[in-house]
């Protein structure tokens, strides 16, 4: 089945992606040859509208310049003689025809030359030598715009001349206006440049509106093309069979493609504006895109010959691919077979199953013809009795979710054995809908799951668990953890550890510890607690980092053992039970140590002095107050020794009222000033009902050559001196 269906699928995606290529593939040739011909139409319009504009700039240049030359070429001008009315008019007027007739050798298309006033009153035409004294307004309105606003201008303008290019420019004298010198050229100058720089015919249309205003002689007679708003109008000797054939519906308003004599031609038309920018003719060229044209067709032919050539290395790859897909299907099937768990597919509208692998066959002892006429509920029957395997509401969460539904089953076999299976239910839609079903045996889960549970009931019974977030908040505690704390659930919730925190533990114990699980290692140590009781408490800890499914750290985990009772017992093997103070026993090892570390080392940092003190006339406060007061005195003194001595120096009860204190890198200047500060410190502590209490010092420090009883000996020889010498004060040896 699932072969058969592989193949009718790649069948069907061979030819559907045959067919999408094609028609793809047609439509992106269009679209490349309507962009092929847009693009070169654009770049031909593109340069044609800016040879144009430079056509036209380069004739008002020229005209401007020639009559700047005209009225600057003389300091006393004519020019500016006749704007003044100062010299005869035909002394003027041959001056100016001068000018007029050498400007025309260079420029054969020019027409007109006229010299008006700066209220626009003709003074001069060269085409018509007694006509002048014309308002000029009256009749075009472009004089008028030039008098009010005065300005170099070109632009066309069609009247009785016919279509000509106007160029005026005003002239002055000391800033003052004095009239405009006019110079007008005919349209045909602008047809030869089109010509000179494209190779191009190009036609003149104007409105048709204007057509009549023209005098007959610049008339089209007996021709009559029309498009549009626009009437064909030149005198040029241009041949017009090409108009012919252009449609009537033609309108000049854009370009178009036409076929004139097996050519293809582009139409190109651009504005002819007046002195308002308003349109009142179009100049028609033809561009010949019949190169053009045949290179797209050489184009299409390869690109066509590439595609097939494409399609056919696809059906290939395709007809590869379908064999690979197959082998890989027979492959996987053969791993189905193997599988250790049964495996099913249930038809999710008839129930039947459609296939079974061959553990799901030796499982049950059914043959598979047998399994493949059975349903799912004849051998599997719910862990919980009443419960359905297989229910529309379950097929509907499976679909919607699009996750697996696992619940948990009995296998029944032919011969009636039940066998523990987790069930995992997928949904696949293929030619249809079907669940698969994957039946894992959990016998050994089961069992494991029953030993978990009473595990699981004795580490919360008796292993103190606690967890945090990476910040130290307490996220989650056990029973055992609330039992050894007294404190409940609810109190240490969100809590910091430092509740319960004893207030003698050193920081650096916590400063280690953080250092070593910031670096995602695991920390032990032994820790003292207080409980919500104020009673304290020694415990093993250990400290885990936890990560959650992605491996990300996401907090610390710990484990406490109470060695309360253990701690208790090495406390009192190593201190003197009444004042705190290490006994002689416990010290003996530390300064034997020392000494150890100092022979090895052999610099400053290992050096160490010794303080020994003694109570002066104890024996007095016991005989006069009792001995319950001597202890009381020894037990004051001891905590005021306590709260001045650093964390790094040992102190202990030598014996009776004699102390002893080790001093860590320290020179004896140090060890006078801490010999000062005790004294300073018995003479502040309250001994009552004993007056005061002072003691008697003796300093030394280590010396290379030193062992355990020779720095001792110099100790006590110091202290036996400053009794010697009054008591209360200190001697150094």
């Amino acid at each position: 089945m699932f072969n058969i269906s592989l193949k009718n699928k790649i069948l069907v995606i061979t030819i559907f992606t045959f067919i999408t290529t094609i028609v793809f593939y047609n439509l992106y040739l269009i679209q490349i040859k309507n962009d092929f011909i847009n693009s070169n139409m654009e770049k031909y319009n593109k340069n044609f509208q800016k040879s144009y504009k430079i056509i036209q700039k380069n004739i008002h240049n020229i005209l401007s310049n020639r009559i700047k030359t005209i009225v600057m070429n003389e300091d006393n001008s004519p020019v500016k003689q006749i704007l003044n009315k100062n010299i005869e008019y035909d002394i003027a007027f041959k001056y100016m025809e001068k000018h007029f007739k050498k400007l025309k050798v260079e420029m054969p298309y020019l027409y007109t030359f006229q010299l008006y006033d700066k209220n626009g009153i003709s003074l001069m035409s060269m085409d018509k030598k007694n006509k002048y004294k014309d308002d000029l307004k009256l009749f075009r309105p472009s004089v008028n715009n030039i008098v009010k606003n005065p300005r170099p201008s070109s632009y066309f303008e069609n009247g009785r001349k016919g279509l000509l290019f106007i160029v005026v420019e005003p002239i002055y004298d000391n800033k003052e206006l004095l009239g405009f010198i006019e110079i007008g050229i005919n349209q045909r100058f602008f047809i030869n440049r089109i010509k000179q720089f494209y190779s191009l015919n190009s036609y003149i249309f104007i409105k048709n509106d204007l057509y009549n205003i023209v005098t007959d002689e610049n008339k089209l007679k007996n021709i009559k093309i029309v498009f549009g708003d626009y009437r064909f109008f030149s005198r040029y000797n241009l041949p017009i069979d090409i108009l012919k054939t252009i449609p009537v519906s033609y309108d000049l308003s854009d370009d178009k493609k036409f076929i004139f004599k097996d050519k293809t031609l582009m139409s190109h038309t651009t504005d002819i504006k007046d002195f308002e920018g308003k349109t009142i003719g179009k100049i028609l060229s033809f561009h010949d895109f019949t190169k053009i044209q045949s290179q797209y067709k050489s184009f299409l032919f390869n690109s066509f010959a590439i595609a097939i050539f494409i399609l056919v290395i696809l059906i290939l790859i395709l007809n590869k691919s379908y064999l690979v897909l197959t082998k890989k299907i027979d492959k996987y099937l053969y791993i189905l077979d193997k599988s250790k768990d049964s495996i099913f597919v249930i038809d999710i509208n008839t129930k039947n199953l459609i296939f079974v692998n061959q553990s799901a066959q030796v499982s049950l002892g059914y043959t598979k013809k047998e399994l493949l006429n059975l349903k799912l509920e004849q051998f599997s029957i719910p862990l919980n009795a009443g419960d359905k395997l297989i229910t529309i509401e379950n097929i509907i969460k499976i679909k919607e979710s699009k996750q697996s539904y696992i619940t948990r089953a009995y296998n029944r076999s032919i011969n009636g054995d039940l066998t523990p299976v987790e069930i995992s239910f997928s949904y696949v839609k293929k030619d249809g809908e079907y669940l698969v079903a994957i039946c894992h045996n959990i016998s050994k889960q089961l069992d494991n799951e029953i030993k978990d549970k009473a595990n699981d009931k004795i580490i919360n019974q008796y292993i103190p668990i606690s967890q945090t977030n990476l910040d130290g908040d307490i996220t989650y505690v056990n029973d055992a953890f609330c039992e050894l704390t007294k404190y409940d659930k609810d109190e240490l919730l969100g809590q910091n550890h430092r509740l319960i925190k004893h207030p003698d533990t050193k920081q650096s114990l916590y400063v280690n510890l953080w250092d070593t699980i910031s670096k995602n290692e695991s920390w032990n140590g032994v820790m003292r607690n207080i409980t919500k009781e104020d009673n304290t408490i020694w415990t093993q800890v250990r400290i885990e980092p936890m990560y959650n499914n992605f491996n990300k750290k996401i907090g610390y985990i710990s484990t406490r053992d109470d060695i309360s009772d253990k701690k208790e017992l090495e406390y009192m093997s190593d201190h003197d039970l009444l004042t705190k103070a290490k006994n002689r026993r416990s010290f003996e090892r530390e300064l034997h140590k020392q000494i150890k570390n100092a022979h090895r080392f052999k610099d400053k940092e290992s050096d160490f002095g010794l303080v020994m003190f003694d109570i002066d006339f104890f024996k007095n406060v016991n005989d006069t107050y009792g001995h319950h007061i001597g202890d009381l005195v020894l037990t004051n003194l001891a905590e005021a020794i306590h709260l001045n001595i650093r964390e790094s120096d040992i102190f202990a009860r030598w014996g009776g009222e004699e102390f002893i204190v080790l001093c860590p890198h320290s020179s004896i200047e140090d060890l006078k000033i801490f010999v000062d500060k005790l004294r300073d410190a018995l003479l502040k502590t309250n001994f009552l009902p004993v007056p005061s209490v002072t003691a008697s010092f003796g300093i030394t420090l280590f010396d290379i050559n030193d062992t355990v009883d020779s720095i001792q000996k110099r100790v006590d020889e110091a202290l036996y001196e400053a009794k010697s010498n009054g008591r209360d004060r200190y001697e150094v040896k």
